[in-house]
């Protein structure tokens, strides 16, 4: 299952680089791997990078029972801008 999921990761970040460079943006991807939790994993890849723009997408666990919608995107946004 490990596969499956890191390949279904990667596709997307190249998907989502995809958009953003038709948009004109200068854009990168990577899917990672962290067990220090979401907003760690893409504050040190930001900084890593020097990003200007940080682009999260959810994983698709909406409905009943799951996640509100922008629920873990605005944690991220929080523990980053605060």
């Amino acid at each position: 299952y490990e596969r499956f999921f890191a390949d279904a990761a990667a596709s997307t970040a190249e998907e989502g680089v995809g958009l953003a460079r038709e948009a004109g943006l200068d854009a990168s991807g990577e899917a990672i791997e962290s067990g220090a939790g979401a907003w760690r994993a893409l504050a040190q890849v930001a900084g890593a990078r020097g990003a200007a723009v940080i682009v999260a997408g959810s994983r698709g666990r909406g409905g009943r029972g799951g996640p509100r919608r922008g629920e873990r995107s605005r944690d991220v946004y929080d523990r980053l801008a605060g």
